[in-house]
Formats: C-alpha cells, sequence, structure tokens
C-alpha cells in the first residue's frame, strides 16, 4: 500500500489555484548535462482554462544562466501546502523575462503526489544498524569509467535527503549532483536516486557528515515508487526514535 496521496483532478486544480493565490513558495529541480539543478521562486499566475502556471523566480542569476527551452525540459516541482508537501512533474511550456523577472511558464500536471511533511524530519539509524551508501557522481549526464565511488555510512534519513559519514572530503563538491546508491532496510531492494550536496561539516566521531538533499524523484514514476519506499523507511525509523524517546531534526527541504 502507498504511503503517499495522489490526488484527484478536482484536488490537484484546488490545490494549484490555492498555491498561485496565495503566491506559494515553490522549488523546481531540472537535469542538465552537469547534474541537476534546482531553483527557488512562487507561483504567481494560471493560464486560460487552467492550460498552465507560472512560477516567478527569485533566483535571477541562476535562473537567467539556466536556459530552459520549451518542451525540451521536464521539471520538477515542490511545494509546501499546510501539513502537507506537494510535488509534482510538468515541462516548460515557456519561459520569458519580464521586468527584472523570470517567469517559467509550466504545463498544468496530470497529477499531484501529496506527502505528509513530518515526513521531511531526520529520522537516525536505528543503533547498531550499518548502512553503506555508495555515491559517485555523473559525467555530461552518464556515468562512465571515469567516475570515481565514495563510499560512506548513512547517518540519519528523510524523505528531502540523508547525511552520509565519510572518512574525508576527496572528490566531492558542494551543490554538486551525484548518484546514491544504498539498501535502507535488510532484505530489501537498493534505493538508487539522485542528490545534491549541500553542507559539509566535521562530526563528533573525527569524520565527516555530508548532507545531500534527494531531487527529480517527481518528475518520474520510478522515482515516485522511489518515495513510497522512502516514506516507509523514514515511518519506521522515526518510530524506533519514538520507542527510545529520541527526538528528530528537521532535514533540509527543497522548498
Amino acid at each position: 500500500m502507498s504511503k503517499t496521496q495522489n490526488l484527484t483532478d478536482q484536488q490537484r486544480d484546488r490545490i494549484i489555484l490555492e498555491a498561485v493565490r496565495r503566491r506559494l513558495h515553490a522549488a523546481l529541480s531540472f537535469r542538465t548535462d552537469s547534474g541537476w539543478k534546482t531553483l527557488k521562486g512562487r507561483f504567481c499566475a494560471c493560464g486560460e482554462e487552467n492550460e498552465s502556471v507560472s512560477i516567478s523566480l527569485l533566483e535571477w542569476p541562476e535562473a537567467r544562466d539556466a536556459q530552459f527551452a520549451a518542451g525540451d525540459v521536464s521539471v520538477g516541482c515542490a511545494f509546501r501546502f499546510g501539513h502537507k508537501k506537494c510535488m509534482f512533474c510538468s515541462s516548460v511550456k515557456n519561459a520569458r523575462v519580464e521586468s527584472d523577472r523570470m517567469l517559467i511558464e509550466l504545463t498544468w500536471p496530470d497529477r499531484i503526489q501529496q506527502v505528509q511533511r513530518r515526513l521531511f524530519e531526520r529520522a537516525d539509524v536505528p543503533p547498531g544498524a550499518v548502512i553503506p551508501v555508495r555515491f559517485w557522481r555523473e559525467v555530461n549526464g552518464s556515468t562512465d569509467q571515469r567516475r570515481v565511488m565514495r563510499h560512506g555510512q548513512l547517518e540519519d534519513l528523510s524523505v528531502g535527503g540523508m547525511r552520509v559519514q565519510v572518512s574525508d572530503l576527496s572528490e566531492v563538491q558542494r551543490e554538486a549532483s551525484y548518484q546514491c546508491v544504498f539498501t535502507p532496510r535488510s532484505g530489501s531492494p537498493a534505493v538508487v536516486l539522485d542528490a545534491i550536496l549541500r553542507h559539509h561539516e566535521p562530526n563528533a566521531n573525527g569524520r565527516i557528515s555530508l548532507g545531500l538533499q534527494f531531487v527529480g524523484l517527481e518528475t518520474t514514476q520510478e522515482g515516485r515508487r522511489v518515495i513510497d519506499r522512502l516514506v516507509q523507511t523514514v515511518q519506521y525509523f522515526q518510530r524506533l526514535q519514538s520507542k527510545r524517546g529520541v527526538g528528530s531534526g528537521v532535514a533540509q527541504e527543497s522548498d
């Protein structure tokens, strides 16, 4: 049974119209030759007969360099709506500059997937569990023989990202995108996903903690299945935390 909620067409339309009315923040993610990129914006308008929805981007220099091409770019969009996180996939219908802002017009999404925001809180790995993580950078959108594999250990997990402990910072770069593979629960298939390295810091063990934000999951059917698996795993970790009386932190969300 899916742990996420796929909204009806009527619910989808109501939420998007309300997001535009309230000018809610939105986070966009899209793949380039050098990896995944993210941009922040606000909902600002709907097209005639709900054929499109427009996002006014807040990060003008990054947006200016994004070079969107209508119809050629699949874009993931995530935004907070009450106690839920909403996600959908769309394509670029138009990108234009108006005055001092850039507008991205997206096709009206076919579906919206909704997840409880508490599942974006970090859940610690259960005591005694060792969960290896492999990750590597893409080279021009492919994973060829030039890739350098790094190995780490999962520290905590949320639907939005994870912290991974590594011995050093060789072959890692902040704001670069990586492909990651890990098996969060014994006997289950490996999870394969893309992530952006947002930050790194020394931890209490004298090693380095990498903060990785998941990207692009809402853009494919397989990615949406991965979201379901992450939800189930985070709920399991959170139940174990609750039994131990340990509080969870808030992970970095994409919006």
